[in-house]
């Protein structure tokens, strides 16, 4: 099954990649990149962006069928994974740009503590209210259980 990505975030590779798939949940997959010590993460939203995600818009594609340690590859900006018939076509996905390192916020400053809170506070309000699959705060808990 191939699908189309919606959106790329500015920190995804756009040349060939290889990577090994970190952790699944009911709407995201985190992919371990293999040269690199960071994460890229496949995302099912019709509108949430992330700078190191690949946004894909259909809502009814399952990401269950993954699982933690399988590989994947993007080769000619298509990205497959072992075992999976899924495949991403990255070719003509926007790419988003996330504009907020161009606040330069002093993260030490009281106000700017504060204001971080509140957003938290929101973004959590709003995953909750939307009953999203993943909220903010939950990765925090020491009694979680991800996989």
């Amino acid at each position: 099954m191939q699908v189309q990505a919606a959106s790329l975030g500015e920190a995804v590779p756009r040349e060939n990649f290889d990577a090994i798939i970190q952790s699944v949940f009911d709407s995201a997959v985190n992919l371990r990149l293999a040269d690199e010590d960071r994460l890229i993460t496949l995302l099912i939203s019709e509108q949430y962006e992330l700078p190191q995600g690949i946004r894909i818009a259909d809502k009814t594609l399952s990401l269950q069928a993954l699982t933690v340690g399988l590989r994947a590859a993007s080769r000619g900006r298509i990205l497959r994974f072992d075992s999976s018939a899924l495949t991403i076509d990255l070719r003509g996905a926007s790419v988003w740009r996330c504009h907020v390192k161009e606040l330069s916020a002093d993260m030490e400053s009281t106000s700017a503590l504060e204001a971080w809170s509140k957003i938290w506070q929101a973004l959590n309000e709003t995953q909750r209210s939307r009953r999203a699959d993943l909220i903010a705060d939950e990765l925090f808990q020491e009694d979680s259980v991800f996989p």
